[in-house]
């Protein structure tokens, strides 16, 4: 991946191990492919320097929170592992977006 992202400006991210009962049967796969995939392809794209990564996360982040529509800052408990893993990406991509200044300047991306 280094070599594949030496001269790439931009990631939008869309990968996941998805399914929920999967992620209920074998919950290790779905962590090491939603998250340590996820934490992976992020660090690399900071020291690679990538100015701007845009994620896909899922609307399983806002488990059993009742409300309609969903608002973003209104998140309930995950209901599976999948959900508890796109949420664990979104606080990356937060902590991310912190630490490296890892945005645009028209659209902040996380």
């Amino acid at each position: 991946m280094e070599k594949i992202l030496k001269n790439v400006d931009g990631i939008f991210h869309q990968a996941a191990l998805g399914s929920v009962p999967r992620s209920i049967s074998d919950p290790l796969s779905s962590n090491e492919a939603n998250v340590t995939g996820f934490l992976n392809i992020l660090d690399l794209s900071v020291k690679s320097g990538v100015k701007t990564f845009t994620y896909a996360s899922s609307s399983a982040v806002y488990g059993d929170h009742p409300s309609l529509p969903k608002i973003e800052d209104q998140m309930g408990k995950p209901l599976s592992p999948y959900a508890a893993t796109k949420h664990m990406n979104e606080l990356y991509s937060s902590v991310y977006s912190r630490l490296y200044d890892f945005y645009d300047t028209k659209k902040e991306y996380f």
